[in-house]
């Protein structure tokens, strides 16, 4: 297990923990990321929004890249994906 010191400026400590407070926001996020602790201590709570926040910059990560791959294609090219596409929908229906 690896830990890790973080420090919220008053602010953050302001918005973060009264929304800790909430049973239903630790439910949500212990739904959201698979992470049961969320419910009972800050500190599965703070993991798990780490986590959340983790997977939801992978994902846009991810859609940004798929974008810039989407943009380099060229009429062929998607027009040769439908065509893949099909002949596999096909295949898996047969």
């Amino acid at each position: 297990m690896i830990r890790k010191s973080v420090n919220f400026s008053d602010e953050e400590a302001d918005y973060l923990f009264p929304l800790l407070d909430e049973e239903q926001a630790r439910v949500e996020l212990a739904s959201a990321v698979g992470e049961e602790a969320a419910r009972y201590s800050d500190s599965g709570a703070i993991r798990a929004l780490t986590l959340l926040g983790a997977m939801t910059l992978r994902n846009r990560l991810l859609e940004k890249g798929y974008a810039e791959l989407a943009a380099t294609y060229s009429e062929d090219d998607r027009a040769a994906a439908e065509v893949s596409v099909a002949l596999a929908a096909e295949a898996w229906h047969e």
